[in-house]
């Protein structure tokens, strides 16, 4: 479905509010790892890459509380929504890099950026995104190689590479972290697709023609009484409804 620019500008607006909540989650969680568990050794580059989230989002915010008119929405609305994905999937591959990439069972949540950018955005700018991300983490993943920048572990890493399947408990750990990664991963993308798909009530494909059909006068053409033309079911003038008795 392609949208308007009505459509597109209100899909952004949505896609703010939608990261306020994930700004929340990502604090929230990595509070929780930090105070109540030993997963995460030093939480403050986390926070960091969280509060740049957070600034960011502000600023978008700002910028579309400004807009008023379409004819700003349809010059540039694409590419601001173009530069939200960048910045979520530069955030994203941060924090699971200072929260143990590869083995951070959240890594999934790629999937649904790449669905939000190939419902909003046209062509072949959803491939590139998805390009971006998979040059993102293969980055991290070879200058990791290469000890080229130091290594973030989650506590149950090591263990998990070192001996498996042998460390039931914690293996278990990462095993039930990557399902819910991945039901999550599927329930956020469904939700998103079936959100940014369905027009909104109300909502125009063509809000031009809509009002210009709205404001087009109806025109109606009476027969005389008695005249009708071949194959078709007689008109009605006032004359005949005045004489019909029902």
């Amino acid at each position: 479905m392609r949208l308007t620019a009505n459509n597109l500008e209100e899909r952004a607006r949505w896609l703010i509010a939608i990261r306020w909540i994930a700004c929340l989650s990502v604090l929230v969680v990595i509070w929780l790892l930090s105070s109540r568990s030993s997963l995460i050794s030093d939480p403050r580059p986390l926070f960091a890459v969280a509060i740049a989230m957070v600034a960011y989002n502000l600023l978008f915010e700002t910028i579309y509380r400004g807009r008023k008119r379409v004819r700003e929405a349809r010059r540039n609305g694409r590419l601001l929504i173009v530069f939200q994905i960048n910045l979520d999937l530069i955030s994203l591959t941060l924090l699971l890099y200072f929260a143990g990439l590869p083995l951070n069972p959240f890594i999934l949540y790629y999937v649904f950026h790449i669905i939000i950018a190939s419902i909003l955005l046209p062509g072949w700018v959803p491939y590139s995104l998805a390009l971006l991300a998979t040059c993102l983490v293969g980055s991290i993943l070879f200058l990791q190689e290469y000890r080229l920048i130091p290594v973030h572990p989650l506590a149950f890493s090591w263990l998990v590479l070192q001996h498996g399947h042998g460390t039931f408990g914690v293996y278990s750990l990462y095993t039930w972290g990557v399902m819910i990664a991945l039901a999550s991963t599927l329930g956020i993308g469904l939700l998103h697709n079936h959100d940014l798909s369905v027009p909104r009530k109300g909502a125009h494909t063509n809000p031009a023609a809509a009002e210009d059909a709205r404001h087009r006068p109806t025109r109606c053409r009476l027969r005389p009484s008695g005249q009708q033309s071949s194959g078709r079911s007689p008109k009605w003038t006032a004359s005949d409804w005045s004489r019909d008795p029902g």
